[in-house]
């Protein structure tokens, strides 16, 4: 199955899909997990998961993230639209880095280059603000 990693600082896992359901655990910012499954309820997306102890439970899929595999000698350059309603740009590549500006649902950025993990992309915005988002 295909692994993710957690975006946010903290994520609660639920024993179902859906907010009702009762909280049986929380998986740490960068943490990898498995997805077994997922569900569409009330218009989200809820991915089934488990992490390297073996808990398995539900998590809204916006909070999680692809594990990027890079590819060797890509050039990620070109024009990109965001697909979430805010990313977070920053000073540097890393989620400790200083946050600069947000860019809205639907902003197009042109990339200027890929972090060496892959995980982070320098972008430029029409306005010029330059700065590195999460490539996911």
């Amino acid at each position: 199955m295909a692994k993710n990693y957690v975006v946010p600082f903290a994520l609660t896992v639920r024993e179902q899909p859906g907010m009702p359901y009762r909280v049986i655990g929380f998986l740490k910012q960068n943490e990898v997990v498995e997805v077994l499954d997922y569900r569409i309820v009330v218009d989200a997306v809820w991915k089934k998961v488990r992490n390297s102890k073996g808990m398995v439970g539900w998590c809204a899929a916006r909070y999680l993230a692809q594990e990027d595999v890079p590819v060797p000698d890509a050039l990620p350059t070109g024009k990109y639209r965001t697909t979430i309603n805010a990313l977070t740009v920053r000073q540097a590549a890393g989620i400790g880095s200083r946050a600069l500006y947000t860019l809205g649902p639907q902003e197009v950025v042109d990339v200027l280059a890929d972090s060496p993990d892959g995980r982070w992309r320098q972008v430029q915005t029409a306005r010029g603000l330059l700065g590195w988002c999460a490539a996911q």
